[in-house]
């Protein structure tokens, strides 16, 4: 139950989680996966609930005389899981470095099996963590280990608070500007430089040149499409824009895999993501080195994000990817409509509870709360890189942003409803589509 993909809908994953709290009260992880649901159900008391699972874990961790075993143990799925999950593991890091915690250690234990992730990428993370191999322990030290895991898939420890994950990288980052931390949290090392410019010279650019990554999600690589439908979109739907790029002067390369759907030959335009010299390297070296990159809620946008690159968020229905987002960064969600209004909702509503943390169960969400998401059309997408370009490319900088100004104290006002600590919007979302939106 643990993995929480026992269930098909939230109705049957409800109950049995009330029927585990009630036999189980003061049980953390019971009580963190308790929280966790009411997350999943849009239910604004989660950040509550966040909180008294991990007094819980305190209180259990005194009881049982283990309190000295809590040494920053995290759970391996941040390496060879999903490759986004890297973006858990180096926020965690960031809280420990900037003392946002009392953890100063971080450990993982794998099995010699396991296979990482991106094991280029790992390497940029080494330096920082004492990893671990199972066969390698006492059965007793893996197992009080292993319970003292800190979940950082949903959430991460904060200020004596468990904070969930998206929100908490909002006050990292606001941490950071306080510090006047303006460095990336990794730089690329020689040996990625070298492959990566070996390459680019390859395919006919030069160290001037620059280039955009762009990642659309289409959920073909981990065939969950229907599943997680929320999180796909159409290639079509960002010719336009990478025409822009490409007129200027700009190059454009396509992140993903090789099971994604073919687009049409474009000028300055490469498939990476279906060539033969894809790899690990050229994975972070492109994305680490393009001048921004253009993605959807989806795991690949967190290279550029780590080596201090410039995101375009796309298509995104869920406010957490607003609050991840920082100064440089732009957010272009989805448009919701509602058909008991016959109207599309305000953004200051649609990024709002209940609909601002739909992230599963869609067709729960679509029949309960009687909407309909519409994707970003080509003119909004096109639009967006636009104005990020003016902004990043062309020294044109945007002055005056009147309503974005706005727009984050309103933000900074719904706060209350994702976290119990203070929060500081960051990011912009393109003008035109908020001046029409909002």
């Amino acid at each position: 139950f643990g993995k929480k993909k026992i269930f098909s809908n939230l109705i049957k994953k409800n109950e049995f989680i009330n029927y585990l709290k009630k036999i189980y009260p003061q049980d953390f992880q019971i009580n963190y996966l308790y929280a966790i649901n009411f997350f999943e159900n849009c239910n604004k008391k989660f950040p509550i609930l966040l909180d008294k699972s991990w007094k819980l874990r305190q209180k259990w961790l005194y009881k049982k005389k283990i309190k000295k075993y809590d040494m920053g143990n995290v759970a391996k799925s941040t390496i060879v899981g999903s490759l986004g999950n890297h973006f858990y593991l180096a926020n965690w890091l960031l809280t420990t470095e900037y003392k946002l915690n009392s953890y100063k250690k971080t450990e993982i234990i794998i099995n010699k099996k396991d296979k990482f992730s991106n094991s280029e990428l790992f390497n940029y993370f080494k330096p920082k963590i004492k990893l671990t191999y199972d066969h390698t322990i006492g059965k007793k030290e893996k197992e009080i280990k292993e319970q003292l895991t800190i979940p950082l898939d949903y959430a991460i420890p904060l200020q004596d608070n468990l904070v969930q994950i998206h929100i908490a990288t909002n006050i990292i980052n606001n941490k950071k500007r306080i510090k006047n931390i303006n460095k990336p949290i990794f730089t690329l090392s020689k040996k990625h430089k070298k492959i990566g410019y070996s390459y680019l010279k390859k395919m006919g650019l030069n160290k001037n040149d620059w280039f955009v990554t762009l990642h659309v999600r289409e959920g073909s690589s981990k065939k969950d499409y229907y599943k997680e439908r929320f999180r796909n979109s159409d290639i079509n739907s960002y010719l336009n824009a990478i025409k822009f790029i490409t007129d200027r002067g700009g190059y454009v390369f396509r992140m993903g895999d090789k099971n994604m759907s073919s687009m049409p030959k474009l000028k300055n335009v490469f498939n990476y993501a279906a060539s033969a010299e894809k790899s690990e390297i050229l994975d972070i070296f492109l994305g680490a080195k393009s001048k921004f990159c253009i993605a959807t809620s989806s795991g690949y946008y967190v290279i550029p994000y780590m080596f201090g690159v410039p995101i375009l968020m796309t298509n995104s229905i869920s406010i957490l990817d607003y609050w991840l987002l920082r100064e440089n960064d732009y957010f272009l969600p989805r448009k919701i409509f509602c058909k008991r209004t016959n109207k599309n909702l305000k953004l200051k509503q649609s990024l709002n509870l209940p609909y601002s943390l739909i992230t599963g169960d869609l067709d729960y969400y679509l029949k309960k709360l009687e909407i309909k998401i519409i994707p970003n059309s080509s003119e909004e997408i096109d639009d967006a890189v636009r104005e990020m370009f003016n902004s990043l490319l062309n020294r044109n900088k945007i002055k005056n942003d009147k309503l974005n100004f706005l727009f984050k104290k309103t933000m900074n006002k719904t706060m209350k409803n994702y976290s119990n600590l203070k929060l500081n919007a960051l990011t912009k979302i393109p003008k035109n589509f908020l001046k029409h939106n909002i």
